[in-house]
Formats: structure tokens, C-alpha cells, sequence
């Protein structure tokens, strides 16, 4: 054809066919086995090395590791993990496969448990058998600021898992990262020793043994980062999951990063009692649905580490739909070192039982503490008998509450729209004075019928010092009667007269002649007076009582 268009055809054009002809003979046509060797660009073929070895992946993942180990050419490399099953699983280890530093194991597609169908159909790029307090991925040793990162890569443990001291990654090194890996029915998936040592738009899914831990964080900078969905099967329900698991476990961590998160139907959510300590954590944007408590904020008395510097930003904290434990959602817990735990902020945060609870669970519980604010958001809906969407039980002290809403109930608070009414029977519950101010400001507090023994307020111990509630709509504006409409012949404050109120009051009195009465401190002498008293413990006396007497809180 060539000949016959050369015909007609100028000789540049001739020219230019035959050159493209020759440079279409120059190009390399090529196919990539799937054993091709690609470690001349620091790229390593896992399936080479899975085939080389004889199909045994335990051999190929450590000859793998080897050769990308340092040496004097190259340090570490990109391993390439092929959506391939293999024939056999993972053997974890004491010691774990030795992960060289700056590598970057990646696999070419995502993974885990198909939805809907049979365990057959599941996919994971390792199979892991656990032999109980072994490791999989171990980061240890030199390292370099670039780090190890782990991408698209799933994990899963061979049934039965025998310990819940099992870990898929240990990071021990800093800057090593998980990013969108799915990890499932490993009892920790992810152990963060190192600094700066992140989890990264992950998943993780349980459903074996109880009192596992999905995440240890015991280094600083670290952080959990979303979307990320982190979930075990409910605890309740005709096939409950497993108890006492927790999702993040804080061990000394500082300047740890929680964010854009779900964390569903753990025993608890986020721990700082399980080692102890924890300093300058931020938790922000986080939907976090427990069986026991979203957030467990305790120092144990047998390791009294210091926890402060805790900032929650809206978040969700709720009950899980099913559960039947009666502890706080969120607990704030010094264990009796009040020096132990200071400046806990929650912030515009939402906090209510999602179950049915004719109980006396809290929605904030703060067993002592200095320095924790309470600022907007949402207590509501928590245990109908004696439950309160803030309790103070304990010695504490520096506690501001300002404006939040401290209504009975929540109506999002079930899976359709006013399905799940808990009315709980206090908005704020006192049981223990308080070693310090406790302002309470600017808080929603209607809806409460003391005809069924609702109160917005309750009070169960003496406070002569310290708690002082104001501007709070349902409380300071309901005009109650104090003292029992008894003038008071010896010094009495709000807060001290016979029905204890802790806000701003208004005495008023008159008498056909002159009474004394000390007020202030200064003692006068008159027939009539409305007197202000701006503290709650402001004190009040009469000589001789007047004949006409009211005295009402505002």
C-alpha cells in the first residue's frame, strides 16, 4: 500500500511514513509477570517473593524485608502487595517481621470482610496467625524522619485468636503510619511506641476475644485520623460481641490528635486509665456510641500519672441503643488526687443515652478535678431514676458550666426522631461540696415537673461555699420560695437556709415599727426594705422577726 500512495504523494511525504514506521520498529513491546523483578528501582515484587520461596509467604515476607533492608546503595523501598490469596497464613511472632526503615508497603487494592456473604468471599492481603502476645509488623530500631507507612493494605486474624496481647503493627519507631488499611478481629491493631506515629483514614472491625485494646497510643504527636470507622459487634442482642474491649487506650501519651472519627459500641471509647497520664490530648469531630463510657478520663489510683490538657470539640457521646451499664458517658475521674487531672475542656459537645435507662446514670459525671469547663453543647437524656445530665459526686473545684443546654431530654436521641425519650430527673446533680468554685451560667435548665420529682437543680449535701448558679432559665427564674417564708433570726444565706438555693435572691419585708437586721455585715434598723442579695452565701438576720416576710431566689 505503501507503493501505491507514493504514487500520488510528494517525496516528503514518503519520507515522513517511513520514518514513523522505523520509529514504531523502535518501541519496546513488553508484558510484567506478575514475578517481574522491579528492586533496580527500589520496588520490591512481593509475589516474586512469595514464588521464589515455594508459595510459603512467612519466607518471602522475610527474604522481602531483607532485601530492602539498609545497605550501600539504598535504604528501604516501596513493597508492591498484589490483591492475591495466598495458600497459607501469617506466623506471627514474639519479635515480629522486622519492617526496614523508610519503606512503604502498599497494596494495589482494598480489602476485608465482604458485607452480606460467608467468610469465604472475604478478602485480606495477610491472614495472620496469632499465637498469643505476638507481633506481626514490627517497627523498631534506626529510623529515619521519613518514617514507615503502610497503605491499602488489610489484615485479618486467623480464628481463634488465642490472647487479646496480640499486635498487627508495632510502631516503635517515629513516623510510622497506617493509611486506608482495614483491620479485622485483631485484638490491637495498631500500638503506637513511637512518636509521631498516626493512623490514617482506617478501619477496623472485632469481633473476637474480651478486654481487647484496637489502639495503644504511649508516644507524643500521635494521632487517629478520619474518616475512619472503628467498630466491635454490640454487646447486647440475641449474639452479643465481645465485653470489657476498648478502642483507644492513652498511655502516656502527649500532644496526641483525635479526629473525624466513629467509634461504635466499644465498652469504651477512649481510655486514659489503663496505664495512666496523658497531657495535652485533642479529640474533636468525633462520633464516639459505648456500651460503658465514650470517654473514661481517670487517673488509677495505682499509677496516679497526671492527665491535663484534654480538649473534646463537637462530638458525640452517647449509650449505646442496647447497653444496660449505668456509668457516666463521660467520666472525669482524679481518683482522689485532685491535683491529678486539671483544665479538661468540652467544647459545643453533644452528650445523651441512646438506650432505654430508668436509672441513675449521668451524662457527665466529674468525680473531682481542677480546672474543667463545660462550654455549650448538649446533657440530656440520660437516667430517668436519679440520672442527671451533670453530676458533681466528688471534691472538685474550678468547674465553669456556661451555657449549655441541661434539658430532660433529647429527641435525636434514638434511631428515628423522638423514638428514644429518657426524661432525666436532674440537670445538674450535686452529691459532694465542692473544694472550689462551680459557676454555673447561661444553662438551659426548663422542662423539668417537680410534681414528678424532676428538679433542674439538686442538691443533696451542705455546700456552704463555692456553687453558684446564674442566669439559668427553669431555675433562676422560677421564683422560689426559700427559707420556708421563715425570717431568719441568726445569720442564713441562700445557700444555707432550710430549702438551699445557689443563685442571686430577693429579700423583702415590712414591720409596724423598726426591726434590726444584720446584712452585709452592717446592722440597721428599719419598718420595710427589698434587699438584693447578689451571692448565694450572702448572709441575712433578724433581730426580732417581722410581721410580714418573703424571700425568693432569682
Amino acid at each position: 500500500m505503501t507503493e501505491f500512495l507514493s504514487l500520488w504523494r510528494s517525496p516528503l511525504d514518503q519520507v515522513a511514513l517511513y520514518e514513523s514506521q522505523m520509529l514504531g520498529r523502535r518501541q519496546v513491546r513488553c508484558s510484567i509477570g506478575q514475578d517481574e523483578d522491579f528492586s533496580a528501582m527500589t520496588i520490591f515484587n512481593y509475589t516474586k517473593y512469595v514464588d521464589s520461596a515455594g508459595g510459603d509467604p512467612n519466607a518471602a515476607l522475610t527474604n522481602m524485608f531483607a532485601a530492602m533492608a539498609p545497605g550501600p546503595y539504598a535504604t528501604g523501598g516501596t513493597a508492591f502487595i498484589q490483591q492475591r490469596a495466598l495458600s497459607r497464613n501469617m506466623l506471627a511472632s514474639s519479635t515480629g517481621f522486622s519492617v526496614p526503615d523508610q519503606s512503604n508497603l502498599i497494596g494495589s487494592g482494598g480489602g476485608g470482610s465482604l458485607v452480606g456473604s460467608p467468610p469465604p468471599n472475604d478478602f485480606h492481603h495477610f491472614v495472620i496467625d496469632f499465637s498469643g502476645g505476638t507481633i506481626f509488623l514490627s517497627c523498631t530500631g534506626s529510623y529515619t524522619g521519613g518514617g514507615i507507612h503502610f497503605r491499602g493494605l488489610s489484615f485479618k486474624a486467623a480464628m481463634p485468636v488465642p490472647s487479646t496481647n496480640d499486635t498487627c503493627i508495632y510502631a516503635a519507631t517515629d513516623s510510622c503510619r497506617a493509611v486506608n488499611c482495614v483491620f479485622t478481629d485483631i485484638p490491637t491493631a495498631f500500638y503506637a511506641l513511637g512518636d509521631n506515629c498516626t493512623l490514617e483514614q482506617c478501619t477496623i472491625t472485632y469481633d473476637t476475644k474480651d478486654g481487647a485494646t484496637a489502639i495503644v497510643i504511649a508516644a507524643a504527636g500521635c494521632g487517629i485520623f478520619g474518616p475512619a470507622e472503628i467498630d466491635q459487634r454490640p454487646q447486647g442482642g440475641a449474639n452479643p460481641g465481645p465485653a470489657d474491649c476498648t478502642a483507644v487506650s492513652l498511655e502516656g501519651a502527649e500532644q496526641t490528635v483525635i479526629a473525624d472519627v466513629h467509634l461504635t459500641d466499644w465498652n469504651i471509647g477512649v481510655d486514659f486509665a489503663q496505664l495512666g497520664g496523658a497531657m495535652d490530648t485533642e479529640i474533636r469531630n468525633c462520633e464516639i456510641q459505648c456500651w460503658q463510657s465514650a470517654l473514661n478520663i481517670s487517673v488509677p489510683s495505682a499509677m496516679p500519672n497526671q492527665i491535663a490538657g484534654v480538649k473534646v470539640t463537637s462530638c458525640m457521646l452517647a449509650k449505646s441503643t442496647q447497653s444496660t451499664d449505668q456509668s457516666a458517658i463521660v467520666l472525669i475521674d482524679p481518683d482522689g488526687g485532685i491535683g491529678q487531672l486539671s483544665d479538661i475542656t468540652l467544647l459545643d459537645c453533644t452528650v445523651f443515652s441512646g438506650a432505654a435507662s430508668a436509672n441513675a446514670q449521668y451524662g457527665l459525671e466529674i468525680v473531682g478535678g481542677t480546672n474543667v469547663k463545660i462550654l455549650g453543647g448538649t446533657y440530656s437524656n440520660n437516667g430517668s431514676v436519679g440520672g442527671a445530665g451533670i453530676a458533681i459526686t466528688g471534691a472538685c473545684g474550678d468547674i465553669q458550666i456556661l451555657g449549655a443546654n441541661l434539658q430532660p431530654s433529647y429527641p435525636w436521641a434514638g434511631s428515628v426522631p423522638g423514638s428514644n425519650l429518657n426524661f432525666q430527673q436532674y440537670g445538674l446533680l450535686v452529691t459532694a461540696a465542692p473544694v472550689g468554685t462551680v459557676i454555673v451560667k447561661g444553662c438551659d435548665l426548663t422542662g423539668y415537673d417537680r410534681l414528678l420529682g424532676q428538679q433542674p437543680v439538686n442538691v443533696t449535701v451542705p455546700v456552704a461555699q463555692g456553687l453558684f448558679v446564674e442566669n439559668c432559665p427553669g431555675y433562676n427564674d422560677s421564683n422560689t420560695a426559700l427559707n420556708l417564708l421563715t425570717p431568719p433570726t441568726s445569720p442564713t444565706a441562700a445557700a444555707t437556709c432550710s430549702t438551699p438555693y445557689f443563685g442571686p435572691s430577693v429579700v423583702a419585708f415590712s414591720n409596724p415599727t423598726p426591726v434590726y437586721l444584720t446584712v452585709f455585715g452592717q446592722t440597721v434598723a428599719l419598718s420595710f426594705g427589698v434587699i438584693y442579695l447578689p451571692s448565694p452565701y450572702d448572709e441575712i438576720s433578724f433581730a426580732a422577726a417581722p410581721s410580714s416576710f418573703s424571700w425568693s431566689g432569682k
